[in-house]
């Protein structure tokens, strides 16, 4: 019972529902609904637009071509000790580095690794940058983190309700048993002690002072692992470090661009810089598209 009180009173699993019943239909109606949402989002955002010009855009959208692999993350996250760890100036030195994945053997045993993970859609790895937010980001965002992140995620809960679900379930309580939702192993409770389960976050973003999204773009991987169905349509895991060369794209918003691009160009004089709200109001123009 308090297990479904939590669910019924977050936003992202009050809006899955609709999200999987739309799923079930007819490709010309999903494809109808879908668009139609994306007009509604577009007409919500279209008086707060950022001011970029036309050429920054084209600076973005031919950096962006030669990403292939997003990461969201952000300046802090909560160690395994619960101490505040700066994670941005850690990848500034020593680029993206593999750790134990945690949740990948809820659904098999035979799924624990250390890797890094990675999505192929930018607005989803904003989603994830955006978690490291102290409180609601201020600035300019095309949709809210749950408008994204449900949407994305539809498929996955369908597999893991159906297909997976007697497996699921088992190994979902017996995770439980050993880790606490909002502790330091659940990658909600790395951002937000307060996150009673696994999506909160997207809602409650960060509850450390300070800190901020950081969105990374990668243009190949050099060593990933085979996922079940589950995951392969929405994440890729890479098995190797990711080192900052390798970095060609990050996102950092507006308000620290001065502060933080000197910083990052001294590691990585080749990597593009952009703000986050140059790539959400692309996302907004490309959309209309």
């Amino acid at each position: 019972m308090l297990i479904m009180f939590f669910r019924i009173n977050n936003e992202f699993y009050r809006k899955l529902p609709k999200q999987i019943c739309i799923f079930f239909l007819p490709k010309s109606a999903k494809t109808k609904i879908q668009r139609k949402m994306i007009l509604k989002l577009q007409e919500q955002y279209s008086n707060t637009l950022p001011n970029f010009s036309e050429s920054e855009l084209r600076e973005y959208e031919n950096s962006i071509r030669n990403v292939f692999f997003w990461h969201g993350t952000g300046g802090f996250e909560y160690d395994y000790s619960g101490t505040i760890a700066p994670i941005f100036e850690s990848i500034l030195k020593n680029g993206l580095k593999v750790r134990q994945d945690d949740y990948l053997v809820i659904y098999s045993k035979k799924l624990s690794m250390k890797s890094i993970s990675l999505v192929d859609k930018r607005i989803i790895a904003r989603c994830y940058a955006d978690n490291h937010n102290f409180k609601n980001p201020k600035t300019f965002r095309f949709g809210n983190s749950i408008f994204w992140i449900v949407r994305h995620y539809a498929k996955m809960y369908i597999l893991a309700y159906t297909i997976f679900a007697p497996r699921s379930l088992v190994n979902i309580l017996n995770w439980r048993k050993k880790n606490k939702i909002n502790s330091s192993k659940s990658w909600s409770g790395k951002v937000n002690k307060s996150c009673q389960n696994t999506w909160e976050s997207f809602e409650k973003y960060s509850d450390i002072k300070g800190n901020f999204p950081v969105i990374i773009g990668v243009k190949e991987l050099r060593k990933t692992v085979k996922l079940p169905k589950i995951f392969s349509e929405t994440e890729v895991r890479s098995l190797e470090d990711i080192t900052f060369k390798d970095i060609i794209h990050i996102e950092i918003p507006l308000e620290k661009y001065n502060e933080l691009s000197s910083k990052i160009q001294k590691y990585n004089q080749k990597v593009k810089i952009f703000p986050i709200e140059l790539g959400e109001l692309f996302e907004y123009k490309n959309s209309l598209k």
